[in-house]
């Protein structure tokens, strides 16, 4: 009787871990498919930065977005 409270009560334990992880809240996919820092994805034509200088060298701008702390050297012409 011991073992078959003892079995059923596992159960339910298992069967409670897996409902919370099956309706947590899941991180979202931005238009690329891949999982974004804040969710946001910034296009290339909105403004942004082509070319960012940074403390060494200058490097490409990654969703028109330089890293935190360097400066735009050269911005995104506006086709509109």
């Amino acid at each position: 009787m011991d073992n078959k409270k003892l079995l059923v009560g596992g159960l339910a334990v298992v069967g409670a871990i897996a409902l919370f992880m099956y309706l947590k809240p899941k991180p979202k996919r931005n238009s690329e498919g891949f999982f974004g820092a804040d969710g946001k994805m910034n296009k290339m034509g909105s403004g942004g930065c082509r070319v960012c200088r940074g403390k060494s060298n200058d490097y490409y701008a990654v969703y028109g977005q330089c890293r935190q702390g360097d400066s735009c050297r050269e911005k995104v012409m506006s086709t509109n």
